[in-house]
C-alpha cells in the first residue's frame, strides 16, 4: 500500500541502486554493514513519515539479509510538530514580551533620570550627552581583543550610563539649582549623591534586572567621581580598585562638563577639553583608557557639534 515498488522485489536479489527502494534503503545498508545490532531509522517518503527498525542476520560466504519493519509514524510525527511550532511561536511571544518589558523599564529609568535633571539648572541635557560618549568609547572598546570583556558588559555600561546621577534626586533643590559654585557644605552635600544614587538603582532594578547589570548600574552610579590617584569620592579608591565601568563613566562625565555651557563657566574648545582630559590620564583618569578616548575623539567632536549643549 505505501511502497507499491516493494512488491515486485526478491528476497535474494539486492535493491538496485538506481531504484527508489535502493535510493532510500540502500545508503541505511550501507551504514550498517558492521551491525549486527537492531537500528532504528525515521524517514519521509511521498510525504508521510515512518519509523523503520532494521535487523541484519548473517548468512553464509559473508552474505546477509537485512530485515525492515516499517510503520506508519505521520499522525505521530505532524502532532509533534504541531507542538513545536507552538513552543516556537510561544518562546517567540515570551521573548518578545520579554524585550518589550525590559524597553518599558530601561525607558522609565532614563525618563527619571531625565526628570532628576530636570531640577538642576547645570546640566541639561548631560545625560544624553554623557550616553553616547559612553557608547563612543565601547565601540572603540569592543575592537579590543586583549581586553576579554564580554559584549554582556559593554551592553551593560551603556544601558547603565543614563542612571550615574540617579541620585541627585536626593540632593536639595536649593543646592542642585544654585547658579554658581559651591561653598565647601554644600559640596560635601552634592557628593552624597554618589551613595545614595547606588541605593537608589538597587532599588529600582533589583526585582527587574539581572545581578550582573544590577551590579554594573550600581558601580557606575557609585564610583565615577572617584579618581585614579585616589582623590576622589565616595570612599577615595585608588587604580585598578575602582570598578572599571566607573572609570570609563567619569571620562565621559567630566567631557561633558568641559565642553558644555554651565551657568558658572563658558564652554571650553574641544583642543583645550581635549588636551586637559589626555593630561588626566593616570592621575584623574584610567591612563588604560587613552587610546580609546583619541581614537573616538573624533566622532566625539562630530556629535557635540550637532547637537545643542
Amino acid at each position: 500500500k505505501y511502497f507499491p515498488q516493494l512488491a515486485g522485489c526478491r528476497v535474494d536479489r539486492p535493491l538496485s541502486n538506481s531504484s527508489d527502494m535502493g535510493k532510500l534503503f540502500n545508503p541505511w545498508v550501507d551504514s550498517l554493514i558492521k551491525s549486527d545490532a537492531f537500528e532504528s531509522i525515521s524517514f519521509e517518503y511521498d510525504s508521510r513519515h515512518y519509523q523503520c527498525t532494521v535487523k541484519i542476520l548473517p548468512l553464509v560466504r559473508n552474505k546477509r539479509l537485512y530485515l525492515f519493519r516499517i510503520e506508519d509514524d505521520t499522525q505521530l510525527q505532524q502532532y509533534i510538530e504541531s507542538l513545536g511550532k507552538s513552543y516556537s511561536q510561544l518562546q517567540k511571544t515570551v521573548a518578545e514580551n520579554a524585550n518589550f518589558m525590559h524597553s518599558m523599564q530601561e525607558q522609565m529609568i532614563v525618563n527619571m533620570a531625565k526628570m532628576v535633571e530636570s531640577r538642576d539648572n547645570n546640566t541639561g541635557g548631560h545625560i544624553k550627552r554623557t550616553s553616547q560618549v559612553v557608547q563612543l568609547l565601547v565601540e572603540e572598546m569592543r575592537q579590543d581583543k586583549d581586553l576579554n570583556l564580554s559584549s554582556d558588559f559593554f551592553d551593560a555600561l551603556v544601558s547603565a550610563a543614563p542612571m550615574h546621577d540617579l541620585g541627585k534626586i536626593a540632593v536639595d533643590d536649593q543646592i542642585l539649582r544654585k547658579p554658581g559654585r559651591f561653598t565647601d557644605e554644600e559640596f560635601a552635600m552634592m557628593k552624597k549623591h554618589a551613595k545614595e544614587g547606588a541605593v537608589i538603582v538597587e532599588n529600582l532594578l533589583a526585582q527587574i534586572e539581572t545581578p550582573f547589570f544590577v551590579k554594573i548600574a550600581k558601580n557606575v552610579a557609585f564610583f565615577h567621581h572617584e579618581r585614579w590617584d585616589g582623590r576622589g569620592y565616595p570612599l577615595g579608591l585608588v587604580g585598578a580598585d575602582i570598578p572599571l565601568e566607573a572609570r570609563i563613566m567619569a571620562v565621559a562625565d567630566v567631557f561633558d562638563a568641559l565642553v558644555s555651557r554651565r551657568c558658572y563657566k563658558e564652554r571650553l574648545s574641544f583642543a583645550n577639553a581635549y588636551d586637559i582630559v589626555v593630561s588626566g590620564m593616570g592621575s584623574q583618569f584610567d591612563p588604560s583608557l587613552l587610546k580609546y578616548f583619541v581614537a573616538s575623539f573624533k566622532k566625539m567632536k562630530e556629535y557635540y557639534c550637532s547637537v545643542e549643549h
